[in-house]
């Protein structure tokens, strides 16, 4: 009955699989995340001898640790009202551990814990969730942090050191917990806006001039059956701003941070910043993500914002938290090479996004 209970516990994330694999297939951000599957398999296994070595104990349930299930039940519950697909896994992934220290106990949970968080690692979103908030590559602190939980159980008994007590884990856990929610504040806080749709297949506004791009295979694969139009403006003075509009969002995997983009594409990031547009007579306040990134010895300047016709956010992760399929999200990229100085290229790049609102 145990083992049976344990079984169906592992239920709410086996169903999650085919879309974690469908992420690795479409998305090169979450390609490699097989591999923390792998590891988290290879992690479980060192665990189990030592588990059995030492006798695995008859169950150890008590009606009060059934609290421990509160926590992942209600994170499935939430991804499922909410289709925050993240968190319905990850409650996929924690209530199997409620239901080891509920059946068999502390000790159990903690020697299985570091195959359990690498399981984490896999989810889709993972680490592109880690590089935005770190600003560091999002596998690069996977892989890091994939070692420190795989040299856990090894480093207890090479040390002869008694398993922590359970409220000592938990602290440590809500630290960590509470410092990146601290680092992710800025990416939530007050960063919805009105609605930015600037129509650019008008393609003429006072000074520029735009013409709109052919289908490019490029994009295709990398976007896949969305709505893409590309258009590029010139001004009077032969200024050149690029435009890239990916609407009716089929995958949510095709769209990634616009730094993970134009890395990708050889760039340098020489700077980013979430940069306000204040409001004037005629336009309303917005936001825009803002990449600095030089090739070649060129500079350019990246604009990113995602908007629906109701409102728009220049933050990645807020917009991958309010996505849904029938949501009208549009993801905006404006990017311009730095002739004069930035200070130029910012307001070339908002007298166009501001004029095609009118």
């Amino acid at each position: 009955m145990p083992i049976l209970a344990l079984l169906v516990s592992f239920l709410p994330f086996a169903l999650k699989l085919p879309y974690c694999f469908e992420a690795m297939k479409s998305s090169p951000a979450e390609r490699l995340d097989w591999c923390f599957l792998v590891g988290a398999l290879f992690i479980a296994a060192f665990a189990f001898p030592k588990i059995i070595e030492s006798g695995l104990p008859k169950t150890a349930f008590s009606p009060l640790k059934c609290i421990a299930l509160l926590p992942p039940a209600l994170l499935i519950l939430l991804g499922i009202v909410k289709n925050i697909h993240l968190v319905t896994i990850l409650g996929g992934v924690l209530l199997p551990c409620s239901v080891i220290y509920c059946i068999y106990g502390w000790r159990e949970l903690f020697l299985l814990a570091p195959a359990f968080g690498t399981l984490i690692l896999s989810i889709p979103n993972v680490g592109l969730l880690l590089s935005s908030v770190l600003g560091l590559n999002g596998l690069l602190i996977r892989v890091v942090i994939a070692l420190l939980l795989a040299a856990v159980v090894p480093v207890f008994y090479m040390l002869k050191n008694p398993i922590p007590k359970p409220s000592t884990t938990l602290f440590c856990l809500l630290a960590i917990v509470v410092l990146l929610a601290y680092l992710a504040r800025g990416h939530y806080s007050n960063s919805i806006r009105p609605s930015i749709m600037p129509d650019f297949g008008k393609l003429i506004f006072n000074d520029f001039r735009g013409i709109q791009q052919s289908d490019s295979s490029i994009y295709k694969n990398f976007y896949g059956d969305s709505d893409i139009r590309r258009f590029i403006f010139t001004d009077k003075n032969n200024n050149i701003v690029n435009i890239l509009q990916v609407s009716k969002i089929q995958n949510i995997h095709n769209v990634h941070p616009t730094t993970f983009c134009i890395r990708v594409s050889g760039y340098a990031i020489v700077s980013e910043q979430t940069l306000h547009i204040p409001q004037n007579e005629q336009h309303p306040a917005f936001d825009v993500q803002e990449i600095v990134a030089e090739n070649n010895n060129q500079k350019s300047i990246f604009w990113q914002w995602y908007s629906t016709p109701e409102k728009s956010t220049a933050s990645f992760l807020l917009f991958r938290t309010l996505y849904s399929s029938n949501g009208n999200w549009t993801a905006f990229l404006a990017d311009a090479p730095v002739n004069k100085s930035i200070e130029d290229t910012r307001e070339l790049l908002q007298n166009l996004i501001q004029g095609f609102m009118e």
